[in-house]
């Protein structure tokens, strides 16, 4: 998987020694499911409460953002991709839950993109436009849609970066990880 990922590794006394009695019977597999469709629950919920595994608030949109997707837009949801990447992997000794998309660590970690680091050069273009009156005019910007392009020259400008602030969405929770406990002695007492 890649993008971004957290490998769950069983930490405290009690439920290791239940994942090691469960693994003896054969049920680790099954144990390592549920736990992994838990921490994707958990994920998920994430995105609606807009919060992180600590329960810090994720970082809020900028203006600008808001500006452009409305003044309700939530962090991490402008298309949903996201939200609807998460999964997990999981093998009898462990759990992995995350996204493949490419983005993903971005917005788990945040950091900065920069067009020209990212293999992309910004070029303008003259374009030609159709006023709402009827007539034309020749403007320089960022060629898209169904412009007639006025010169077919481009002009290079300067690198282009945004931030993206980090909104940690994966992780483990205090409350995955009583979860996490509480799901491991109920798989082993035979209640899942």
């Amino acid at each position: 998987m890649a993008g971004a990922l957290l490998t769950v590794g069983i930490v405290d006394q009690a439920t290791k020694v239940y994942a090691e009695i469960a693994e003896r019977l054969g049920k680790s597999k099954g144990l390592m499911d549920a736990i992994g469709q838990q921490l994707v629950s958990s994920t998920l919920r994430r995105f609606q409460t807009q919060t992180g595994p600590d329960g810090k608030k994720w970082a809020p949109l900028s203006k600008s953002t808001l500006k452009q997707r409305g003044a309700n837009a939530k962090a991490l949801q402008a298309s949903g991709r996201l939200r609807q990447s998460i999964t997990f992997r999981s093998t009898s000794r462990s759990v992995e839950v995350g996204s493949n998309l490419i983005y993903a660590a971005l917005m788990q970690m945040g950091g900065t993109i920069d067009h020209y680091a990212m293999g992309k050069v910004l070029r303008l273009r003259q374009v030609e436009i159709e006023r709402k009156d009827g007539t034309t005019a020749t403007v320089t910007r960022f060629a898209k849609g169904k412009h007639k392009i006025a010169e077919a020259r481009q002009v290079e400008v300067a690198a282009h970066s945004v931030t993206v602030p980090a909104r940690p969405y994966i992780g483990l929770s205090e409350s995955d990880q009583r979860s996490i406990s509480a799901l491991a002695h109920d798989y082993l007492m035979g209640a899942s």
